[in-house]
């Protein structure tokens, strides 16, 4: 690893690993590659993510409102959030993890064994390569209560990392940008609801809303998509 100074950007440390800064380095190509992977990873994602969670507040307004009484009750209407407001904002977060649940921004991801080994009557050779589907796993009846369903509560009691949740993909090859996801999608969410009062457009209710799932890519989207409108909260 290259070494940079603590607070260093992340395109600093691949220019310093290119300069020969530590034991390893590399050219030019795999800076370019590595920056654009990290930025192409970092954004569409997150605005997936963001654009199912938007969804998923306007099909149901309770929830919607539980969302914007926590943000209110901890930021009343100051204009600006602080790090210490997102740290208490749990239901937000539930929110997020529900959405990952039912909407996994990867729902598929591939995998190659390391040895050879028996799945319920198949015999599985070692090299074979595997694809694990995340979005049957997040809705599987034996993991979760009413799977289908939309309930943020049941993230507020557990992680659900232990019954089969896995957004983020598991093991060595579990995505390095998790935090920075969590972190970023909340900070946006929470202030999108905080800030405005959000409705479907032309008099359209949430039940005529098409919510069809495309993958483009390897991520999840909305076939449609996602129209609203804002009306600011407070003045």
């Amino acid at each position: 690893m290259g070494k940079g100074k603590s607070g260093d950007y992340f395109i600093d440390v691949l220019i310093g690993l290119h300069k020969g800064n530590g034991e390893l380095s590399i050219d030019r190509e795999t800076v370019k590659a590595a920056f654009q992977d990290a930025i192409g990873a970092g954004t569409g994602t997150s605005a997936g993510l963001l654009s199912w969670a938007m969804t998923e507040l306007i099909k149901h307004p309770d929830i919607m409102k539980k969302v914007q009484d926590e943000v209110q009750g901890i930021v009343g209407e100051r204009q600006c959030m602080t790090d210490e407001d997102y740290e208490k904002m749990d239901y937000v977060r539930a929110v997020l993890k529900e959405t990952l649940r039912l909407h996994p921004t990867v729902p598929l991801t591939l995998r190659e064994t390391t040895e050879s080994f028996t799945l319920r009557g198949y015999e599985i050779p070692a090299g074979a390569f595997l694809w694990v589907n995340f979005w049957a796993i997040h809705r599987d009846p034996t993991n979760w209560d009413e799977p289908e369903n939309f309930k943020p509560e049941r993230f507020l009691t557990s992680s659900g990392e232990y019954q089969g949740y896995f957004p983020f993909g598991f093991g060595r090859r579990i995505c390095p940008g998790m935090s920075f996801a969590y972190a970023t999608t909340e900070r946006v969410l929470a202030n999108l609801v905080h800030k405005f009062e959000w409705q479907l457009p032309n008099g359209m209710k949430p039940k005529d809303m098409d919510v069809s799932e495309k993958v483009d890519t390897m991520t999840l989207e909305r076939k449609v998509p996602l129209m609203l409108m804002a009306k600011k909260r407070f003045a």
